[in-house]
This record gives structure tokens, C-alpha cells and sequence, in this order.
């Protein structure tokens, strides 16, 4: 879902940014308000150390925080279907999307447009914005595509950094550019699970 919101933010020309689903809500108060957001797309919960952790109430507490966001699109990740009461201009993410895309086309713009927001780590204040335009991105993609000339169908990719990390983003577009599969592990021993298809992680 990551993958396909950030693809089509980029076809309407918009700029994508993003926060790990555990961030605190200053945390996301910290980067978010600072950028003014219109759509706000976020998981409703996450599991970490064989726990689950339910994200709407942060959510609510950050949504009345941002007063720029216009809707909220929820995603399913520890739930199908969770109950919106009380997050405004909310719905799920299979709503949201269309069932199939028809005539997709991209908003072209210059080469140096801002295509991501980053943010520094904030250990010496609140993080501070950092831009990465289309060129900045497209180079990185064709860099990463050339030292491993091998990707593609049938091939799959993990990688375990933080959800927010740029380089994640780059690793997953890569994959999906040549026809790859690229898995987002929460847990590092879920790696061989996911690059060698076994059942359990190891």
C-alpha cells in the first residue's frame, strides 16, 4: 500500500512524505507540521515483539493536530476493517483506491520538482525537512538497477531499514520496476521467511 500511494502521489505531480507507523504522535507532529499535508494515509495498527499496537487513537490525536489534512485513508494491516467513529474524513484504503486504474497518466513536471520530504534524525532539535527531487531519485533508482542487473521477475528483495528510509523506497521501486517482489520485514528474522519462501521465520 506504501508502494502504490508514494507511485500515485508522483503521478499527480504531488510530493510524498512519510513516517514509521511506530512513531509517537510529537514525533510525526514534529515532521508532518512542518510540510502542511492534505491527505494523510496511515496504518491502523502495527505488531511489534509478538504484540499488536492500535494506532487510531493516535491517529485521532495527530489528525486534530494537522489541520491541512482534507482525508484520511486508513489501511488494514492488524485488521480488516476497523471501526473509523471519531477520525474525520476517514475510509479505508479499499475504498479509497480504484478496483482497476484506467488510463493512468503521469503530471509531467521539470526535473528538479520535490518529489520526497525526508527529515533529519531531530537529535539536535526538531528534525528538519530535507527535499529529494525526481532527478535526485530517478539517479539513485538507475544506480541501484545497475549494480544488480539481475533483478527482475521471479526475483525478491528484503530489506530491513526504517519504514521512512529513503533507501527503502528506492530497494522497493527497484523491485517493482523489473517485475521483482519487494517485502517490508518488521522483524529481521523474518528475512529467510521472506526471501526463501519458507513457512516460518527462522
Amino acid at each position: 500500500e506504501t508502494i502504490v500511494a508514494a507511485l500515485a502521489t508522483t503521478s499527480l505531480g504531488a510530493t510524498w512524505s512519510s513516517c514509521s507507523p511506530d512513531f509517537g504522535v510529537t514525533g510525526v507532529l514534529d515532521r508532518f507540521g512542518q510540510i502542511a499535508p492534505k491527505v494523510l494515509v496511515a496504518a491502523e495498527g502495527y505488531y511489534y515483539g509478538g504484540k499488536t499496537f492500535d494506532q487510531l487513537p493516535k491517529i485521532k490525536e495527530i489528525l486534530a493536530k494537522l489541520p491541512t489534512v482534507e482525508k484520511t485513508v486508513i489501511v488494514g494491516y492488524t485488521r480488516e476493517k476497523a471501526d473509523l467513529a471519531g477520525v474525520p474524513n476517514a475510509l479505508h484504503y479499499a475504498d479509497f483506491v480504484a478496483p482497476k486504474a484506467s488510463g493512468l497518466a503521469f503530471e509531467q513536471v521539470p526535473f528538479n520538482h520535490p518529489l520526497y520530504i525526508l527529515y533529519s534524525s531531530g537529535t539536535t532539535g526538531v528534525p528538519k525537512p530535507i527535499v529529494y527531487t525526481h532527478a535526485q531519485v530517478l539517479l539513485a533508482v538507475r544506480s541501484i538497477v545497475a549494480a544488480f542487473p539481475d533483478i527482475g521477475p521471479g526475483s525478491r528483495l528484503a530489506c530491513w531499514l526504517p519504514l521512512a528510509n529513503l533507501f527503502q523506497r528506492v530497494i522497493d521501486f527497484c523491485a517493482v520496476a523489473r517485475g521483482a517482489a519487494s517485502y517490508v520485514v518488521p522483524d529481521p528474522r523474518e528475512i529467510e521467511c521472506a526471501v526463501l519462501g519458507n513457512d516460518e521465520p527462522q
